[in-house]
């Protein structure tokens, strides 16, 4: 019985445990824990849960097609991750917390890819950005994901450049109108001077109201770690921040925010029961009802337990007390005929 329960214990605390992170790398790994590198001075996420994305506004695909965010999800819950091409780090770190999680959960089980029952949308903030680099990230992506063709649909690298021509004033407006929706602040760097978008302008400034040089170089943005999860309607669900997207975070978050486009089964219904969402941590955390479920039964146990030891002793005491009068007894007949 006691080995039986060991085992039984042992089982459960395995299940709880997270995957196996993927081994391949998008750009460099993550760092080490759930959570990014401290968030620069007017960099973060605003968390506007159920605001809808901007449907009129029209991005490149990777084949330089325009397209809208709303047509994108087809009907499905999507992740949205904006990205840029030239990012130094922090943006390679952030897909490949996407891909080691997407990955994950595609192991565990097999249907749940994108283009399935989700999609995956990447949108770049640089306006420089062109779909060519949209299609060499896209195709990067499908490698190190799935190994799937590039014809088929669920993973988008999205531009606000059409290529050569295009109007770097008007794509920057159109980056800033979606991110200022969804709450995503950055702020540009260029020679150590951070410049922040003043969308009445259209212009990137300084806090005294100098604006940024024309063509700028070897500039970069400012921004937090965290992608976002929308629903088949195009409204934000939730914020995953950190660097870190577990397929259980993965999962459930687009579980929730599908509204009925992905079925439920019995595990996703005990899992949801598991874990609660943590909106300030960005990521899903034990419930304490599952903690209940789990010690309750324990707690009985050690109870019944020490009840049955306490039962057992009190039956071993009795037939020694018992002895010990009857040796008494005899003891004193013994004295009664000497005399």
């Amino acid at each position: 019985m006691r080995s039986e329960w060991l085992y039984t214990v042992s089982l459960l605390s395995a299940s709880l445990q997270a995957g196996t992170a993927f081994s391949q790398s998008y750009g460099q790994a993550p760092l080490p824990g759930p959570a990014g590198p401290p968030s620069p001075e007017n960099v973060s996420y605003t968390q506007r849960l159920g605001v809808v994305l901007p449907e009129r506004i029209q991005l490149y695909d990777h084949d330089g097609n325009l397209v809208r965010l709303i047509d994108l999800l087809m009907g499905k819950p999507a992740l949205l991750i904006f990205h840029y091409n030239r990012c130094p780090k922090l943006c390679n770190e952030v897909i490949q917390g996407v891909l080691s999680g997407l990955n994950e959960a595609r192991r565990s089980d097999p249907s749940f890819v994108a283009g399935g029952p989700f999609q995956v949308i990447f949108i770049s903030i640089d306006p420089r950005d062109p779909p060519t680099s949209a299609r060499k990230n896209r195709l990067l992506f499908h490698k190190l994901y799935d190994g799937r063709p590039d014809e088929q649909p669920g993973i988008w690298f999205l531009t606000a450049n059409h290529g050569q021509g295009s109007d770097l004033s008007e794509a920057d407006r159109v980056i800033h109108e979606i991110t200022s929706t969804v709450g995503f602040r950055y702020t540009l760097r260029f020679r150590q001077q951070d410049y922040f978008y003043d969308p009445d302008s259209g212009q990137w400034l300084t806090r005294d109201g100098q604006p940024l040089p024309d063509q700028p170089r070897n500039y970069d943005y400012q921004h937090s770690s965290g992608i976002l999860v929308v629903t088949p309607e195009g409204k934000v669900a939730k914020y995953l921040l950190g660097l870190i997207y577990s397929a259980r975070d993965l999962r459930l978050s687009l579980i929730e925010a599908s509204q009925g486009t992905i079925s439920q089964t019995l595990s996703d219904q005990i899992a949801q029961y598991c874990y609660v969402y943590d909106s300030v941590a960005g990521h899903y955390r034990l419930a304490m009802r599952l903690l209940a479920v789990v010690f309750t039964p324990f707690m009985l146990f050690v109870g019944y337990m020490a009840f049955r030891t306490f039962q057992n002793a009190r039956r071993e005491s009795a037939p020694l007390h018992e002895t010990h009068i009857t040796s008494t007894a005899e003891l004193g007949d013994s004295r009664i005929n000497r005399i």
